[in-house]
């Protein structure tokens, strides 16, 4: 999310939108993958919520050169 969108309700709108959507599906959860690392504290804005960590987990990535000849 853009530095000037945040702390305006923005992100809290758009996840009790999904959850609303979810539940007029009948579905009984709703999940979320976030970055541990992310500089810009989200988790907070996740405990807030009542969102809790069901597991973690490594993700390992390697850039690689598809226009090498």
């Amino acid at each position: 999310m853009h530095k000037r969108a945040r702390g305006r309700g923005v992100a809290k709108a758009l996840l009790n939108t999904v959850i609303a959507d979810a539940a007029e599906r009948g579905r009984g959860s709703v999940a979320l993958e976030v970055d541990a690392d992310s500089p810009t504290g989200a988790d907070g804005l996740y405990t807030s919520m009542g969102w809790k960590t069901s597991y973690i987990t490594q993700s390992w990535h390697k850039d690689v050169n598809v226009f090498a000849s």
